[in-house]
C-alpha cells in the first residue's frame, strides 16, 4: 500500500517541482514523512523519483516556445535548444549585421562572452537576427561565438521583439535558467559592468542607499538621515528629480513644497529625497537652499547613486516625480500629474486613479506598452458619469484580481477620450478606423499597441460587456486587428 501511494505521490510531485525547483527537496521529504513515515524518506523509491525529478530540470523546456526546437552554432552545426541551455544564464542579443552601433557592440560582447565562459560561467547566448537577408544572417553569425535561431523562423522573431519590447537595436536580454527576465538593458551591463554577470539590476533599497543628507534651514547645519528611520516612521517618500536650470522644474517646486508644507503640518507621515540633475554643486546649493524646504537630498558628489536611480525609475525627463510607500512598494511612478490636479492633498499619498482621460499626464505613455480599454464618449455629455462609472467598476475588479495574483503592475489600463477633434483621441480614431464620433453613441476598443493590434468592439458598453471584454482577451479568446 505504501508502495502504491508513494508512486501516486510521486506523479504529482514531478509536476509541481516543475514550476516550484527551488522549495522541491523540502517539500517532498517533508510530505513523504508526513504521510509515510520517516523510513521511505531515505529508500530506493525516493531516490529514484527524486533522479527522475533532478533528469527533468536540466532540460530548459521554457526555449523551444521561443527560440524553436533547434539551434545554429556559427559553423552552421545544428543543437537543441533544450540541452543547450538547459541550466544556463542566455543572452537574447537582437542585433543585425547592417547596424553600424550593432557591429561596435558584438565585438565588444564577445570578448565578455569568451571571458565569462573561460571562467566556467553557465552563459549562453541566442542571437535573434534583424538581417534583411539570410545570406547577410550568416555571415554575421560567423563572427560570432554564441548560438542564434535559425533566419527562417521570422514570426518567432517578431513574437520576440515584442515579448520584450524591443524598439531599436543591439538589444540585449538577459533570462535566468527558468526564461525569467533578470535585465532587459544587458546592452549597458556588459559595457558597465561586465564582471557583474548575470547583471541582476539591484533592489531599490540599495539603489537609494543607506543615507540622505537633510537641508539645513535657516542657516543651521544639514543632518545625515538614515533611510531605515524614514521606514520606521512608516512615511511615503516622494522622489523628484529636479534640476535649478529647468524651465518647469522651477515651476512645479513651489507647488510641491507648499503642498509638503501643508501635509506635514496636518502630521501626515510625508518625507521627500531630491535627486539633482543640476550640471554644477553651485547650482545644486543655489536650488536647495532657495527653493526646498527640509527635504533629504542625495548628495550631489553622489553622481553614481542619482544615475542609477534615474535609471531605475526609467526617468525620461524633468521634473519626475515618485511616489512610495514606507515598505519602498511604488504608488505611482509618475506622481507630478496627480500632485498638480491635488492642489490641497486630499488624495495623498497620490495612487494613480485607475481610470484617467487619455489626454491626461496621469497616463503617462502606458498605452503604448499596456493593453488598454478606450471608452470613447467625446460625444456622449449626457452619458458621461454613467460610462465612467461603468469602467470605474471594471477597473477596480481587474486591479484587485491582479492584486490578489501577487500581480504589481497593471496589466490592463482603462482610459476615456472626451475632447472632439485632434489629439490622442483624435489619433486613436483613425487608428482604430471608427470614423467620427456622433451625439450619444460611445464606442470602445481595447489596444494592444505593443502587439501592433486592437480588438473592436460593437455592442451596448455596459459594465458587463466591458468586463468580458477584458476577461476574454486576457483570455486569449479575441483576435487582433492589425493596426
Amino acid at each position: 500500500a505504501l508502495r502504491s501511494v508513494s508512486h501516486a505521490f510521486f506523479a504529482e510531485v514531478v509536476t509541481i517541482s516543475k514550476l516550484r525547483p527551488t522549495a522541491f527537496r523540502v517539500i517532498a521529504r517533508a510530505t513523504v514523512r508526513a504521510c509515510t513515515g520517516p523510513d521511505l524518506v531515505t529508500g530506493p523509491i525516493f531516490t529514484s523519483s527524486l533522479r527522475q525529478v533532478s533528469r527533468s530540470r536540466t532540460m530548459a523546456s521554457w526555449a523551444p516556445a521561443m527560440f524553436g526546437d533547434t539551434l545554429v552554432s556559427k559553423d552552421g552545426t545544428k543543437h537543441d535548444t533544450k540541452t543547450s541551455l538547459a541550466g544556463k544564464t542566455v543572452g537574447i542579443y537582437f542585433s543585425a549585421h547592417w547596424c553600424p552601433p550593432c557591429r561596435q557592440f558584438t565585438p565588444v560582447f564577445a570578448e565578455t562572452y569568451a571571458k565569462l565562459v573561460g571562467a566556467g560561467k553557465p552563459f549562453q547566448v541566442v542571437f535573434v537576427s534583424s538581417d534583411r537577408d539570410e545570406p547577410s544572417f550568416d555571415e554575421y553569425r560567423g563572427e560570432m561565438p554564441w548560438l542564434a535561431m535559425p533566419y527562417a523562423q521570422r514570426t518567432s522573431k517578431e513574437t520576440l521583439s515584442k515579448k520584450f519590447k524591443v524598439n531599436g537595436i543591439p538589444s540585449l536580454v538577459v533570462v535566468d535558467e527558468h526564461g525569467e527576465v533578470i535585465t532587459s538593458d544587458g546592452r549597458n551591463a556588459v559595457v558597465r559592468t561586465p564582471e557583474k554577470f548575470p547583471w541582476r539590476p539591484p533592489s531599490l533599497a540599495e539603489v537609494l542607499g543607506d543615507s540622505f543628507t537633510r537641508n539645513g534651514q535657516d542657516g543651521s547645519e544639514s543632518t545625515e538621515v538614515t533611510l531605515a528611520s524614514v521606514q520606521s516612521q512608516k512615511k511615503n517618500i516622494g522622489v523628484y528629480f529636479s534640476a535649478h536650470w529647468c524651465g518647469p522644474c522651477r515651476q512645479f517646486t513651489p507647488q510641491l513644497k507648499t503642498l509638503y508644507e501643508t501635509l506635514t503640518a496636518k502630521g501626515e507621515a510625508f518625507e521627500i529625497i531630491f535627486v539633482s540633475s543640476d550640471r554644477t554643486e553651485d547650482e545644486f546649493d543655489e536650488y536647495v537652499s532657495e527653493s526646498m524646504p527640509a527635504w533629504l537630498t542625495v548628495p550631489f558628489e553622489d553622481q553614481a547613486r542619482r544615475t542609477a536611480l534615474s535609471e531605475h525609475f526609467n526617468v525620461q525627463g524633468i521634473p519626475h516625480f515618485v511616489m512610495l510607500n514606507h515598505d519602498l512598494k511604488v504608488i505611482n511612478n509618475a506622481a507630478r500629474g496627480s500632485v498638480l490636479g491635488d492642489p490641497t492633498g486630499a488624495k495623498f499619498p497620490w495612487a494613480p486613479p485607475l481610470v484617467v482621460d487619455v489626454d491626461s499626464e496621469d497616463m503617462n505613455g502606458g498605452i503604448n506598452d499596456t493593453p488598454t480599454v478606450v471608452l470613447l464618449m467625446e460625444e456622449c455629455g449626457e452619458l458621461w458619469d454613467a460610462l465612467r462609472d461603468a469602467m470605474e467598476g471594471v477597473a477596480k475588479k481587474t486591479r484587485q484580481k491582479e492584486l490578489e495574483n501577487g500581480i504589481e503592475n497593471r496589466q490592463v489600463l482603462f482610459t476615456t477620450v472626451t475632447e472632439s477633434g485632434g489629439g490622442v483621441g483624435g489619433q486613436l480614431r483613425k487608428l482604430a478606423k471608427l470614423g467620427k464620433a456622433y451625439h450619444n453613441k460611445p464606442q470602445m476598443v481595447l489596444l494592444d499597441l505593443a502587439n501592433g493590434g486592437y480588438v473592436p468592439f460593437l455592442g451596448e458598453i455596459t459594465s458587463e460587456s466591458i468586463e468580458t471584454l477584458v476577461n476574454d482577451f486576457a483570455a486569449g479568446k479575441l483576435a487582433l486587428t492589425k493596426a
